[in-house]
């Protein structure tokens, strides 16, 4: 292995040294210095890069400005065949970096067994998953008349969407796997709930895994029977159920057996690390139960959330995996105040990869009604879905009496910003106008 890794190396920077114009574009576009094991070829790859942002690179101008390194140089030349295949040399040589850094974690890991360094392990093996997760260095387009005849395919096929249990909700997304789906609240709100909700929909059908990250399995599942079974949740605290609600819960196991939802506690764990699971158990679809407490590096909360959020949105589109990620709202938004978009905890990033964001809202605190908003929709309307949560069995529903509340709080909102419009114009409230003049004016300007 290590003969035709020096060999990769060794045939890149003949390309680079023959024939720069050809591909040094290419070559310095998907290769880094780390990927070259050998110091003199780093070094030399280094200075090629160098010499190529001043100016031109040939084997002259190389050997007189690393003298150093002539002789070598015209050796790597020599045993350089041509510099036509530069893309399969890239190849080669990315791939035996892939299995080098490999066989240093393989050497590395009975040293890290010894010392019982578990964090090490897993960061090691959550870097490799990583490296072996990267893309092609060359991907190649695709032309419209070759995605013309896949779209054919596509209109001869049943559309398949994923369900999130709500109908109204349903009738607007179409989401995917392969989307990346971001659910946030403010704190005891039910983003938590509601997303158990929505897994035990989607679990019908696809593998699901739920990774909790602040609750443990036990409480999680409490939850999630509660639901399922219709067992009141507080006696399900307190142990108190009767003997009677005890049988109910038999017959009902057959059908919560046959879903594909899965638990896992993911305290502690990285991006990766969840990703790395998800792959292993060959999930369709994963929820991140939240985001505010992955594991990241980055300088600060922003760059540690944008990191993270980044990786999920690539893992998902390059596996298609549907992610939904939890994330808690900013406490600037409290109370009664609507949620939007930028309350989104370091919401930039978030923002920007999400395919679709839902945000829960709670209005009153005295009431169970929610404010589901459908704040973003890359593939269809934005919008709002009236909700009542049933504290009792851990269950949201659509709701009638939510949506005709949210209707005349709207109703409301309207009367008021008119109002309010009308004094700034004329100076008084609509209905206090006299003149014929200023009433036709305004029902112009404010329509009733």
């Amino acid at each position: 292995m290590i003969d035709v890794y020096l060999d990769a190396q060794r045939a890149v920077l003949g390309c680079l040294i023959i024939d720069a114009d050809l591909c040094a574009e290419g070559i310095f576009g998907a290769v880094r210095d780390e990927h070259f094991s050998d110091p003199e070829y780093r070094a030399l790859f280094i200075k090629a890069k160098e010499l190529y942002h001043t100016g031109k690179i040939d084997r002259l101008v190389f050997q007189h400005e690393t003298p150093e390194y002539r002789n070598f140089i015209t050796e790597i030349v020599y045993v350089t065949p041509t510099a036509h295949n530069w893309r399969e040399y890239i190849e080669v040589l990315l791939d035996e970096y892939k299995l080098y850094q490999a066989s240093l974690l393989r050497e590395a890991l009975p040293d890290m067994v010894r010392k019982n360094d578990i964090d090490t392990v897993r960061q090691k093996v959550a870097e490799l998953n990583r490296l072996f997760e990267e893309p092609s260095a060359f991907s190649s387009p695709s032309s419209v008349g070759e995605l013309f005849m896949e779209f054919a395919d596509e209109m001869d096929r049943e559309a398949e969407y994923i369900r999130f249990g709500f109908k109204s909700l349903d009738e607007r997304l179409y989401v995917e796997k392969g989307d990346y789906v971001v659910i946030g609240a403010r704190p005891s709100v039910g983003k938590t709930a509601i997303a158990l909700n929505v897994a035990h929909e989607m679990a019908k059908k696809y593998k699901t895994i739920f990774f909790s990250f602040e609750t443990s399995k036990s409480k999680l599942s409490a939850r999630y029977f509660a639901n399922v079974l219709g067992v009141d949740f507080g006696k399900i605290k307190q142990r108190t159920l009767s003997d009677e609600e005890k049988g109910h819960m038999l017959p009902a196991f057959a059908g919560v057996s046959s879903r594909k939802l899965y638990l896992e506690e993911a305290s502690g764990s990285t991006a990766q690390e969840i990703c790395a699971i998800a792959l292993r158990e060959k999930a369709e679809i994963i929820f991140v139960d939240y985001l505010g407490l992955v594991s990241g590096e980055g300088q600060s909360d922003y760059e540690r959330v944008s990191a993270i959020s980044k990786y999920f949105h690539i893992f998902a589109q390059k596996h298609k995996v549907l992610v939904v990620l939890l994330s808690q709202l900013n406490r600037e938004t409290t109370k009664g105040d609507r949620p939007a978009l930028v309350n989104l905890r370091d919401s930039g990033q978030i923002e920007q990869d999400a395919d679709t964001i839902l945000l829960l809202h709670k209005p009153k605190e005295d009431d169970r009604m929610r404010e589901l908003i459908i704040a973003k929709n890359k593939e269809g309307e934005v919008g709002t879905i009236a909700l009542d949560f049933d504290g009792k069995y851990q269950r949201f529903f659509e709701s009638q009496r939510a949506h005709d509340i949210f209707k005349e709080i709207r109703k409301i909102g309207k009367a008021s910003a008119k109002e309010s419009a009308a004094k700034r114009v004329f100076g008084a409230k609509i209905t206090e106008l006299t003149d014929e003049d200023e009433i036709e004016k305004a029902q112009q300007i404010l329509p009733l």
